[in-house]
């Protein structure tokens, strides 16, 4: 959190400015969450928790000339887009991994679009199939929401699977950290993309998913339902969030939505001294069933002895 209280101060303009933690704990009155119940997993929420995933997305506008005319050049076999965001910079993947991709990508009748910050490297070394375009940048949300659109290989993050969603195409996705992980579960568990790992990442493996999202109507049909699930609600994430916002301001911070918890310490609200107090009496029975455990078979011992030597 200092990194946050700094930022904080510095963009406010205010010198002595409490710590975040403290504020949220005593002000706290809306908690806006950039996510949506169709695409995370279900999670208990207080009602001072309001869902805005999607608030950025719109319908797609028009691309380039340049852009368009290569995309509307790929015919019936469509384009694939490839981008890592801003995670993984694409000019510093290890030159395997770069051959790996490029090999693959020659294989397809897809036309590529490849997200990538310095086209300078690949260039110098090794040459670019024909159906590959590098850019240092991509409209990407205008370019899933054109209809030759098949396929999206990306690294899982929330916008960019919320972007895939909204336009309605399948994904392959490579995690790297923080939330992907999660959303790549997520996706796949509900059939409309397929995770792969870095680490055991083949040609073939790549190839066999494209051909898998690509041949099998599944994964297309399972985006397509979710993609409805997304657009049916009943207002716009936007509208939700002004709402909500001038909620709060119309009822001077809306203190009944505060939960009572926020006066609790980290360690009551996780509930550490429950479990500190549940570990101590599972550590003493574990110690008084041992003492007892041990004298009753001390006792056997030493009737048993006694009876030998009586004998």
């Amino acid at each position: 959190m200092p990194v946050i209280d700094r930022l904080a101060a510095e963009m406010l303009h205010i010198e002595n400015l409490p710590r975040i933690e403290k504020i949220e704990n005593k002000y706290l009155s809306l908690l806006i969450l950039n996510t949506y119940l169709g695409l995370n997993y279900q999670m208990a929420v207080t009602p001072a928790v309001i869902q805005v995933g999607g608030i950025n997305l719109r319908p797609s506008k028009p691309l380039p000339r340049d852009l368009e005319k290569f995309v509307d050049d790929s015919g019936d076999a469509g384009c694939i887009i490839v981008s890592f965001g801003t995670y993984i910079k694409n000019s510093a993947l290890p030159d395997d991994v770069r051959r790996l991709f490029l090999s693959t990508f020659a294989r397809l009748p897809q036309r590529i679009l490849w997200k990538w910050e310095d086209d300078k490297k690949i260039k110098h070394n090794e040459s670019i199939p024909s159906n590959v375009k590098l850019m240092s940048w991509l409209p990407q949300a205008d370019l899933l929401g054109h209809p030759k659109m098949r396929l999206f290989i990306t690294h899982g993050g929330l916008i960019s699977i919320q972007e895939a969603v909204y336009h309605n195409v399948p994904l392959i996705i490579l995690p790297v950290l923080v939330d992907q992980p999660i959303n790549a579960k997520k996706a796949q568990d509900d059939g409309y993309a397929i995770r792969l790992d870095w680490d055991n990442l083949t040609e073939e493996i790549l190839f066999d998913a494209i051909q898998k999202i690509l041949t099998n109507s599944s994964y297309a049909e399972n985006m397509e339902r979710v993609s409805e699930l997304m657009r049916d609600q009943m207002e716009t994430p936007l509208d939700r969030v002004i709402y909500w916002i001038e909620y709060i301001i119309r009822h001077d911070g809306a203190p009944h939505l505060r939960t009572s918890s926020r006066k609790l310490s980290q360690h009551h609200r996780v509930l550490f001294d429950v479990m500190f107090f549940l570990v101590v009496v599972c550590i003493l029975m574990f110690y008084v069933f041992t003492r007892v455990f041990c004298y009753f078979s001390c006792k056997v011992r030493i009737q048993k002895y006694d009876l030998k030597k009586t004998n």
